[in-house]
């Protein structure tokens, strides 16, 4: 086996990539001859009342991902009272992680959901994959940081002003 760092096996890592594109692929029914185009059977009717509500819902909210996010971004890095706290960058790290998400996981996963099938090729969808799961471990790893940061605010305030306020 071959250790990367001495923390993560590379080998496991290569073939849990290729375990979770092959999940993709057995989900969707597809063999690997026609994983870009679906068959006749499983085509999707594009003029349906549930393809057309659940992608105007599905586009919708991530539409809203974008904006709001985009807002908070653009509101941090404006204002300098709200750079001064370090909880505020906590938040500013928070929308860019949820920014990327909304660009570079979001359309395609709802691609993938409203048609039934992954249309863009095993090559992008080990990277797709590779991003989502990248992303998603960044935020969560950010949100145990703010837990630790709210945390030492509330129960040792005296400790927290200066350590962690800019002036």
């Amino acid at each position: 086996m071959i250790y990367d760092s001495g923390f993560v096996i590379v080998e496991e890592r290569s073939a849990f990539l290729e375990q979770i594109c092959l999940k993709v692929k057995m989900s969707m029914n597809a063999t690997h001859e026609r994983f870009v185009c679906p068959d006749e059977f499983n085509a999707v009717d594009t003029c349906s009342w549930q393809f057309i509500t659940t992608t105007g819902e599905l586009s919708v909210m991530a539409i809203n991902v974008f904006f709001g996010n985009a807002v908070v971004i653009l509101a941090v890095t404006t204002f300098k009272k709200l750079q001064r706290l370090g909880s505020n960058l906590f938040i500013l790290s928070l929308a860019v992680k949820d920014l990327l998400l909304a660009i570079l996981i979001l359309p395609f996963a709802i691609t993938n959901q409203v048609l039934g099938y992954w249309m863009f090729g095993p090559a992008f969808c080990e990277l797709w994959l590779l991003l989502d799961i990248t992303i998603c471990t960044a935020l969560i790893l950010l949100l145990c940081a703010m837990s630790v940061d709210r945390y030492i605010a509330i129960c040792h305030p005296s400790h927290y002003l200066p350590r962690f306020v800019a002036t």
